[in-house]
């Protein structure tokens, strides 16, 4: 036979426990249901952003003798779904040896959105990462 105060300790401790994990599935509840409306509340009034809005960005590209792709890195880039006075496109030619300068030249002469900062010859090609940094 269990003894009176141990049957009074275990059905305490059960009541808790009980209560406790109650207070956990409510909690649980509560919150799925509060972010559920809010995800229903702010989705239906948020569009987006006018243009207008969209912040100015530099488009980085790094360029060492890239003869070959440059002309159609170029295109995607100025196709990009942005605004057309929000962005620009700034090529850092890291002292190429091949025709990758005069590609660019002509992008500049027909888009004023492609910018050229060029490396001099000894102070280049030395990777994509250093002409980033210099």
């Amino acid at each position: 036979m269990i003894p009176g105060y141990l049957l009074v300790v275990h059905n305490t401790l059960l009541a808790v426990c009980l209560i406790g994990a109650w207070a956990v599935i409510s909690l649980y509840a509560v919150l799925t249901l509060a972010g559920y409306l809010y995800a229903r509340e702010s989705a239906r009034g948020a569009g987006p952003p006018d243009p207008e809005e969209w912040p100015f960005v530099s488009i980085l590209v790094p360029a060492h003798n890239e003869e070959i792709v440059i002309a159609g890195t170029l295109e995607s880039l100025l196709h990009l779904d942005y605004p057309h006075h929000r962005m620009e496109i700034i090529v850092i030619d890291d002292a190429s040896t091949d025709r990758t300068r005069e590609i660019l030249e002509h992008f500049m002469a027909t888009d004023r959105r492609v910018k050229l900062v060029a490396i001099p010859h000894g102070f280049g090609g030395k990777g994509k990462s250093h002409a980033l940094t210099t």
